[in-house]
């Protein structure tokens, strides 16, 4: 069911995008809500005779947990002997060994997969640890069964289940790490992408072409939009447009003004593309949003 369009507490305070609130807490869950996850190879296995692999560096991030069985792994120099009931989270790009140790072999589930926001991978944004150990490890290899279950079915939602559950797996693995900060952007780059967003914020109402953008903090367009994605989670054109529907539902819920001067008000000048993408980043058209909000102002039948 869509979200109700909800009115403004204060409808005199515009809507600030939240790159300007001063809390790093704010600024996390920003760059958070961009993460984009994919599996890329699971399963259970025990692991095969001579099972090793030294020094390489994964395109991937890893999950290990330790079932049972004995081997070996080393992770950015660190060395690990590793346990039943261990987690392990052998990221991308870090200098790592696995090998298997006598004839007990490592018993494990394992899970390749990508975690990025914008083009930063997660892991570079984390002081995640080697390894966290679950309060319950029936229920987390239930979880992991569930994740090569869905991942090796061909049911519609499938896809969606694969993404759930590994975002799941993310969520609790830091938890378990006790990770609450991200490495923020530096002050040099979060003060530049601030000016270009406050000339943003204050010129919805234009065109704001993207090398003009680049130009307030003397860059190359195309490089700008890298480091605006790297560090927004989203290229320049998709950011602005949000902000301008953002801008037109806070006009809509809180004037009468008629839709097509709202859309005017907010730099576009195609009604029907308007609605469209209202449409598409509230799931309402912009008059169904104005009729449902006003609906809900009225007092209830008794």
């Amino acid at each position: 069911m869509r979200p109700f369009p909800r009115r403004p507490a204060d409808p005199e305070r515009p809507a600030w995008p939240r790159l300007f609130m001063k809390n790093d807490y704010d600024l996390t869950q920003d760059f958070l809500s961009q993460i984009q996850v994919n599996v890329q190879a699971w399963g259970f296995l025990t692991v095969y005779p001579g099972w090793q692999d030294l020094d390489y560096v994964p395109s991937c991030n890893k999950f290990y947990f330790i079932r049972g069985g004995q081997g070996y792994l080393k992770i950015a120099g660190r060395d690990y002997d590793p346990q039943p009931g261990e987690w392990y989270w052998m990221p991308r790009g870090v200098r790592q060994s696995y090998a298997s140790l006598g004839d007990n072999r490592l018993t494990k589930y394992w899970c390749h997969f990508t975690a990025t926001i914008g083009d930063t991978d997660l892991a570079q944004l984390l002081d995640i640890p080697d390894k966290v150990i679950p309060a319950d490890s029936e229920q987390l290899a239930g979880r992991f069964a569930a994740l090569i279950e869905a991942c090796d079915s061909r049911r519609l939602s499938s896809v969606l289940r694969i993404k759930s559950i590994l975002l799941s797996l993310i969520a609790d693995y830091l938890e378990l790490a006790g990770i609450n900060h991200l490495r923020l952007p530096s002050p040099a780059v979060n003060s530049k992408l601030q000016e270009v967003v406050h000339h943003i914020e204050q010129h919805l109402d234009t065109d704001l072409p993207v090398a003009d953008l680049a130009r307030i903090v003397h860059l190359h367009p195309s490089y700008f939009s890298r480091v605006f994605r790297s560090q927004l989670g989203q290229p320049p054109v998709q950011y602005i447009n949000q902000r301008r529907i953002a801008r037109a539902s806070h006009l809509v819920l809180t004037s009468e003004e008629p839709l097509a001067e709202i859309a005017r008000l907010v730099g576009i000048h195609d009604i029907c593309y308007f609605s469209r993408l209202f449409r598409e980043l509230t799931g309402y058209a912009p008059s169904e949003y104005r009729k449902l909000s006003r609906s809900q102002d009225r007092p209830a039948d008794r």
